[in-house]
């Protein structure tokens, strides 16, 4: 399977949010159009799409953050669309992500995901995240969420 990963441009962005709206629902509310331009216009957003042939499937997004002195690769959404899923995207998308952070001098990253989301833990476990911390009713359901860390080089 060809699967090609690149740079959001201006103009994905009214696709990317009538996809994502129509694949991920419960993000409706959240990530309005003004989301996917504002990451189209550059850093400190970088919002990767990946493709399979033609069609869009899913993205990434990261921005460089900072706690005290520490700079990190703050991972905001990693989302894969349900047809495309455990084909191998999301790693592809998350390898680029780490690239891209390793790229800009950042030397750990963080993310939060969903307790109940063993695909995700599988994932980013196998990609070297370990759990630091659990946050407790994080989601607007109520769901706990990990609080998961990682070193992108050393």
């Amino acid at each position: 399977m060809d699967i090609r990963i690149r740079y959001i441009a201006p103009d994905d962005c009214r696709r990317v949010f009538e996809e994502n709206k129509a694949e991920t629902p419960e993000n409706e509310r959240v990530w309005d159009l003004d989301f996917f331009e504002e990451s189209a216009q550059g850093a400190p957003h970088h919002l990767v799409l990946a493709f399979v042939g033609e069609e869009l499937a899913g993205y990434g997004k990261i921005y460089h953050n900072t706690y005290f002195d520490i700079h990190f690769a703050k991972i905001v959404h990693l989302v894969v669309w349900g047809r495309f899923r455990r084909r191998g995207i999301g790693r592809k998308l998350l390898a680029e992500l780490l690239r891209i952070a390793d790229g800009l001098g950042l030397k750990h990253a963080k993310l939060e995901t969903r307790i109940g989301n063993d695909a995700a833990l599988a994932l980013y476990r196998s990609l070297g995240f370990g759990t630091i911390h659990e946050l407790d009713e994080y989601y607007n359901d109520g769901e706990d969420a990990y609080l998961m860390w990682r070193s992108i080089s050393e």
